[in-house]
Parts: C-alpha cells; structure tokens; sequence
C-alpha cells in the first residue's frame, strides 16, 4: 500500500547517466481493445505499469482471466 512518504508525482528520480525525468505509460487500446506497448518507443524511458493483483491494487475487483 502506498503510503504518504511515496511522491506519486515523481515516483523515480532522474536517470543517472542522461539525467532525463522519469517518463513512462500503460500503452494504448487498438480496435478490438487489445493493449499495445511499444517497449522500443524512445518517448518513455523507464519502467511499464504491471497488472498487479492484491492488496492496494486497483485491478484487485476484477475477475482473473
């Protein structure tokens, strides 16, 4: 569970070698409401969001597929 001690603006710091700002997605929804990520997209630099299941998790209501 993600506590008041966490900045939810900025989760990441920098990067060290670029110093380029934290920048990431969840990707995008084709047409037929597939998720598309793109993990050579020079445009995000860090880590995807994973569909966590469990206690603080906002998927933890939906149904495993």
């Amino acid at each position: 569970m993600i506590n008041g001690g966490f900045n939810v603006a900025k989760p990441w710091a920098d990067a060290v070698g670029s110093n380029r700002p934290f920048r990431g997605n969840t990707g995008t929804v084709d047409d037929k409401g597939n998720l598309q990520r793109n993990l050579n997209d020079t445009n995000f630099n860090r880590m995807w969001e994973y569909n966590n299941r469990g206690v603080g998790s906002v998927v933890v209501a939906e149904p495993k597929q």
